[in-house]
């Protein structure tokens, strides 16, 4: 199961190499798309004959309902054969926003994750920092890029959501805001508002290397040193837990890594991702009797 990042989607760059590579490596894949992303509608309905239930349900960085939800729908509807006896196992990929969402489901849900091993490729680790990482990287260039082609993509995204959180958590409308962002390091306050916390709350959320040790299965973060979003001094190089394995490449850009020059042929963070599920959701099925 892959989650993108913040303005990813399935038809990203790196989620069709992750397909081709799941595919290649005998594996059925499944792109969990954020709501309001590649058509899901931002308005969940639930019908009652006539009625309509409309939540602002919008996505962040630290609210992993979305991905549980779809991880426990596949877990009961697709695991499992007639008689209960187990037919699959699932392992989760995460990149960027989703390497950082995924790290916290399974650090919150602990022994009663629903995964077997997961793969992180370009985590934040910690939010605050990487932030104040991008304020000075380029001299401040990615910042304003960065910003203004979120904005581009988002302005829409948080109309639909103002319609709808207006009606009930007024406190919660963000649009203009978003409109008027010019550096994307600015982002976290209006993701936190959207989500009814305060920064100080949301970026301890956003915390993944505090949470690192209550990982209960098999996690491989993916990491590089050059990042341009995140830079290096937020790897946690230091920090040493049961089931986390980290690797760290001089080069390879955010989330890309890719191979074949001025014709991409794909993302080299696919290989090694890749033996490491194999390793582990081998070891996870081998006394189940199945095969995928």
């Amino acid at each position: 199961m892959v989650f993108p990042g913040i303005s990813g989607d399935s038809t990203n760059y790196y989620c069709v190499n992750a397909e081709r590579a799941c595919i290649a490596n005998g594996y059925e894949m499944v792109v969990v798309n954020w709501r309001g992303m590649a058509g899901v509608p931002l308005k969940v309905s639930v019908f009652h004959f006539v009625n309509f239930v409309q939540s602002p349900n919008g996505y962040n960085g630290v609210d992993y309902s979305h991905i549980q939800e779809a991880i426990e729908y596949i877990y009961s509807e697709y695991c499992f054969d007639e008689d209960g006896n187990r037919t699959r196992r699932l392992a989760g990929l995460g990149i960027s926003m989703g390497a950082g969402v995924l790290a916290r489901y399974t650090a919150d849900l602990g022994d009663k994750c629903k995964l077997d091993c997961c793969v992180s490729i370009g985590c934040h680790y910690d939010n605050k920092e990487a932030m104040k990482e991008l304020r000075t990287n380029t001299y401040g260039a990615y910042d304003s890029i960065i910003a203004q082609g979120f904005t581009a993509w988002a302005i829409d995204y948080y109309r639909l959501f103002d319609s709808i959180a207006a009606k009930k958590y007024p406190e919660r409308v963000i649009g203009e805001a978003v409109a008027n962002l010019k550096l994307v390091t600015q982002a976290p306050l209006i993701w936190a508002k959207a989500a009814g916390m305060t920064l100080d709350q949301y970026e301890a959320k956003c915390n993944v290397t505090s949470i690192l040790h209550k990982i209960k299965i098999p996690f491989f973060f993916f990491s590089t040193r050059d990042d341009p979003f995140f830079g290096e001094k937020v790897i946690p190089i230091g920090h040493c837990h049961d089931n986390i394995l980290l690797g760290v490449l001089k080069q390879g850009g955010h989330c890309c890594n890719i191979e074949g020059g001025l014709l991409p042929t794909g993302c080299w963070w696919t290989k090694p991702s890749m033996v490491f599920l194999d390793h582990f959701m081998k070891e996870a099925t081998a006394n189940d009797g199945i095969c995928n």
